[in-house]
This record gives C-alpha cells, structure tokens and sequence, in this order.
C-alpha cells in the first residue's frame, strides 16, 4: 500500500472555496469599517473645536465672532474638505471628503445656548451621510437633529 503525500485536488477545492467565501464576507465589512473610522476622525476634531466654542461663551456670554476663534484647522484631518463656522446660524459644519459612496457630506453641529447656565448643547445632524457611518449620538434617520 503507498502512502499518501500532499493533498488531493478536492481538498485544495474545499479550501480555496472556503476563503472565497470568507473573502467575500470580510471585505464589505472592512470597507464599512474604514468608512466609519474616518467619520470618527472627523468627529473628534470636531470635539475639539465644540470645547474651544463652549468655553469662549461661558467666558465671554456670546458666541464668538472670528472664525479663528471658533475653529481649527483642518489640516488636522484628511477626510476635512471644508470647516465653517456660522455665528448668527450657531452652527459648525464640516464637510466630508473623500470618504466614498454614501460617506462623504456635510455633518453640522449646532449649537442651543442655555442662558441660565451660561452652556452650549450641542446637535449634530448629518443628512448626506449614511447612518450606518455616523456614530449613534448623530444619526437622524431623516428626522432631523439629535443630541450631542
């Protein structure tokens, strides 16, 4: 009886089908996955500029008027195409760069000023971004704002 070295031909069938499969599972995913991880980088320099806002008016009692003030640079972010700062509105808007389909847009953070606790809450609503990219605190599902 000779012994059996290597694998057959269906063996290697089987395994490569396995991995086509799996292949064909994780790479959508990983895509998702990077789509979001950018949303996220724009959302924390977005944090930062919010902290920067909150404290001039709780210092200061108004919003502030320069936008050098008000914002950051967005060389911080690659996926940062525009930041705009709109004082009379009380809205920051980021714009989304090249992200990809259904992840690149506008994400707007307004700005409700609470005269009793000289506070800002914050809003974020992001209409041409896909909720499945978003983090949950700034997923409208078509209804608008939602608390930040």
């Amino acid at each position: 009886m000779q012994k059996q070295q290597g694998f057959t031909l269906i063996e290697l069938m089987i395994v490569v089908a396995i991995i086509g499969i799996l292949a064909a599972i994780a790479i959508p995913q990983y895509q998702n996955y990077t789509k979001r991880a950018k949303i996220s980088d724009v959302m924390s320099l977005a944090s930062g500029d919010k902290t920067r806002i909150s404290e001039y008016y709780s210092t200061n009692g108004s919003m502030p008027a320069e936008n050098d003030v008000a914002i950051s640079s967005k060389a911080d972010s690659d996926y940062v195409g525009k930041v705009a700062y709109d004082q009379e509105n009380k809205t920051l808007t980021y714009t989304v760069a090249d992200i990809g389909d259904g992840a690149s847009g506008d994400i707007t953070f307004t700005m409700r000023a609470d005269n009793d606790s000289a506070t800002l809450d914050w809003g974020c609503a992001a209409p041409d971004i896909q909720d499945d990219y978003l983090p949950k605190n700034c997923r409208n599902a078509g209804t608008g704002e939602t608390g930040q």
